[in-house]
């Protein structure tokens, strides 16, 4: 097989802690870390001697044109991502951007767009879909014959008010969830809201949820409860008495009527089930190079990407918040 030629736009905290060590660690010998740019020349050199890439750019127009990669990951922010997911199909380069893909509804289009006239794929990095408790989930539950058909999707997010604002919590924090909650259920036909905001960046809300399909969900997302996937749980709910749940990202449940089952990840951080395994973020990029290899469309995709922003941007206008995006720098 043809080695795949991967370059990576941004070094900053995000992928610092957990893309570039995905690359150094979970990549198969038939894919090669071609470069790595970064306005800042340091962070750059930085990251591409942790996960072994061969040139470093701070320019990464100069970087696609010299280096040929076969697809390319963009981490930067969703102020910037458009013009350089852009700029990367426009060179016949397929990418996988971090989330948000853009700030508006409008510029993730474009993004969409893009990509079907160049043929190119854009792949969203919600890493969630690709963690090890949330694939076990979905293996239970896309089991029609066992499971039965879906009826309900409930799903909480908490904690992390530490963004400049609440759009910016729904933007770069609860995005994660509504993509969980449209990849359990399916397409969202219907969205009611009921909100308190207590301050700029201060927020509780609950959402009930009507799914094209017919089903129904609930969402309960706010800014308290605690940081990080210790205030997150998704359950699923079968038309014959039967559920999965997903708690913190970590522990699966399994129910009928009258028992149920306990799943874990095994733990050894010596072996495949190291922290950028569980979390997802090695299976998102091994997902992003089989879609790239197979011309498969991806999970999440660009389309997914436009309808996650349009529910959001729908949540907002219920809470009555002004749809303002700013930079969150990483405080980790």
């Amino acid at each position: 097989m043809k080695t795949f030629r991967i370059a990576v736009i941004g070094a900053g905290i995000h992928a610092e802690t957990n893309i570039f060590p995905s690359l150094a660690n979970h990549l198969l010998a038939d894919v090669a870390k071609v470069a790595v740019c970064d306005l800042d020349q340091d962070k750059a050199r930085r990251m591409a001697a942790i996960c072994g890439c061969g040139n470093t750019y701070t320019d990464y127009r100069r970087m696609l044109d010299q280096e040929h990669p076969d697809g390319v990951m963009a981490c930067l922010n969703a102020s910037l991502h458009p013009k350089v997911v852009v700029d990367c199909l426009e060179h016949g380069v397929p990418v996988l951007v971090e989330k948000a893909p853009a700030v508006t509804v409008e510029q993730a289009r474009d993004m969409w767009e893009t990509s079907k006239r160049t043929g190119k794929i854009v792949m969203i990095a919600h890493q969630k879909r690709h963690g090890t408790a949330y694939r076990k989930a979905k293996e239970i539950v896309s089991n029609t014959r066992e499971f039965g058909r879906i009826v309900q999707v409930e799903a909480k997010m908490h904690g992390m008010p530490r963004f400049p604002n609440n759009f910016c919590c729904l933007m770069e924090w609860q995005i994660h969830n509504i993509d969980l909650v449209r990849w359990f259920g399916g397409d969202i036909s219907s969205i009611k809201v009921q909100s308190q905001v207590f301050g700029e960046n201060t927020a509780a809300l609950v959402a009930a949820l009507k799914f094209a399909n017919g089903a129904v969900g609930a969402l309960g997302w706010g800014t308290f409860g605690g940081p990080g996937p210790f205030a997150e749980r998704l359950e699923v709910v079968s038309d014959q008495g039967k559920g999965a749940i997903v708690e913190n990202a970590y522990d699966v449940t399994f129910y009928n009527e009258s028992s149920g089952n306990q799943w874990r990840p095994d733990w050894n951080p010596n072996l495949g089930n190291q922290s950028q395994v569980l979390m997802g973020y090695v299976g998102e990029i091994q997902h992003f190079i089989q879609c790239v290899r197979s011309g498969a469309a991806p999970s999440s995709s660009i389309e997914d990407g436009v309808k996650n922003l349009e529910a959001l941007y729908e949540i907002a206008r219920q809470m009555q918040v002004q749809p303002e995006w700013k930079f969150t720098p990483s405080r980790f």
